[in-house]
């Protein structure tokens, strides 16, 4: 039998080497896409409800500011000085409820994008753990194939040849 050569050994030994390293990193990179899904998950729902108390907390703050407005305006509308006066603090209270719910929606804006990258993410590393196991099972077909190569090889190595130079032997006479 013919030894195996040392770059067959050192192939042989990488091929081995990328498999099993694939096939730990493919599990975990699930496991991560698993975690990072249902980071994602909890974080819509999170932002859905975020989004549902912005969205009652401005109403109740317009009903207040509405409620107070009128009140005011019952109590002086005789005072056109003080009406004046009323009327520009009730822009102003819509002018800052305004800004506030613009910068509400900036903040919402950003969680939603940085749930798309997680989402993103999550994707990325499924696709990289398929890829590994593909890898994997490439690396299994090659190995498998270069053994039986190499098998195939051996037997017919080992198998007596026949032709001129072989010596016919029967089994009572001596060969020498």
């Amino acid at each position: 039998m013919k030894p195996i050569s040392r770059p067959a050994v050192v192939l042989l030994f990488l091929l081995v080497a990328i498999s099993v390293g694939c096939a730990g990193h493919a599990s975990v990179e699930l496991a991560a896409a698993d975690a990072l899904e249902a980071v994602a998950s909890q974080t819509a729902l999170a932002l859905d409800e975020y989004r549902a108390d912005l969205d009652a907390d401005d109403t109740q703050r317009e009903h207040d500011l509405t409620l107070a407005f009128v009140a005011r305006t019952r109590a002086d509308h005789s005072d056109d000085e003080r009406m004046s006066a009323h009327v520009a603090a009730f822009a102003e209270a819509l002018a800052r409820i305004r800004a506030d719910r613009r910068a509400t929606e900036l903040r919402y804006q950003r969680a939603v994008d940085n749930l798309g990258v997680l989402r993103e993410t999550a994707a990325g590393l499924r696709r990289l753990a398929l890829d590994s196991l593909r890898l994997e099972d490439e690396a299994h077909r090659y190995l498998g194939s270069m053994l039986e190569a190499r098998r195939r090889a051996s037997a017919t190595a080992s198998t007596p040849t026949t032709g001129e130079n072989a010596k016919s032997v029967t089994p009572l006479e001596d060969p020498s």
